[in-house]
Parts: structure tokens; sequence; C-alpha cells
């Protein structure tokens, strides 16, 4: 069985928009914040005096700042290159996983259930297994043919090392 890797990790244009959209978004909003002398309301259902208004702004203004700290973690991630798809005989593997502790796997024979999902122009194949789920993402890999070789190579080995269910058979009652 031959092993397939690929480079698993978002993509770097992508990050850097985000990125400089949330800094333009902290600047216009540190600066309403700065000057603020406005009440808001919400809907008609909140209503903030000035200082209550500043503090909305802030907290906003913060938000956008820890969005670009993301965006520059996540550059920095796709940038280094480390993060890896790899399925082998054993399993399918995603290395250097930042946020889940690191390697995440399965073997193939304790998958249990695998599904492909769309939403809003995203697509990923879900695999549940024993200990757990993985979430592999069309987007993290190179090309959309990339995601489409790993969805059949997974439904291969997947149907290779399940044992195939028998159902029991009706007894015969005399």
């Amino acid at each position: 069985m031959e092993t397939l890797s690929y480079d698993y990790r978002p993509k770097i244009w992508v990050m850097v928009l985000a990125s400089l959209f949330f800094v333009a978004c902290a600047a216009v909003l540190g600066s309403e914040a700065a000057t603020n002398v406005q009440d808001m309301e919400i809907e008609g259902l909140i209503h903030l005096g000035p200082s209550g208004t500043t503090v909305v702004l802030w907290l906003l203004t913060a938000s956008s700042c820890g969005l670009v700290a993301c965006g520059v973690w996540g550059i920095y991630r796709a940038a280094a290159g480390r993060q890896k798809l790899i399925l082998d005989a054993a399993g399918v593997r995603i290395t250097g996983a930042a946020f889940a502790g690191g390697n995440r796997s399965a073997a193939y024979r304790d998958i249990t259930t695998m599904r492909i999902w769309a939403f809003r122009g995203q697509c990923g194949l879900f695999v549940r297994h024993a200990g757990g789920s993985l979430n592999i993402a069309r987007s993290m890999l190179p090309t959309p043919e990339i995601f489409d070789k790993v969805c059949r190579a997974m439904e291969e080995r997947v149907a290779q090392a399940r044992p195939v269910y028998t159902p029991p058979s009706p007894t015969v009652r005399g």
C-alpha cells in the first residue's frame, strides 16, 4: 500500500488578507474608542451612554487585535510548513497540528464513519473513529484534486481494513 503524504496547512494569502482586515478594524475601532463621546443604541433594546460605548469599542478593538495575533500565528504556521496529512499502511495521520496537541491519527480499522461535508463554499471529510474524530478540510490541501484523491484512498483503505459485516443468519426453529 502506497504512502501518500501532502502538505496540510492554511493558504498564506488568505491569512495575510484576514490579518490586514483585522489590523484595519483595530485601527478604526481604536480611533473611535479614543475619541468617542456618543451614546450607543442596539436594536432599541440596549442603550449605552458614552462611557459604556467606549468600553464596547475598546473590547472590539482588543478582539480585533487578538484576531490579528491569530492571523500572524497562522501565517507563521503556513510558512513553516510542518503540518502534513499522511495516509500510510496503518492509518491516517495529521502531523504537527497546532491546536490539537501535536499529531492526530486514526487506524483504518477503527474508523466507523466517513462523510464529506460542505458549508458555504467550504468542503471537508469528517472521519469518526474509536478514539474521537478527524476533520480533513479541502482548503488546507494544495489542490481540490488532492482532496478527491485522499477521499478515494481513505474509502478504499477503510474498506480493506475493516472486516465485512455479516448479519446474523436467521435461526431455524423446529
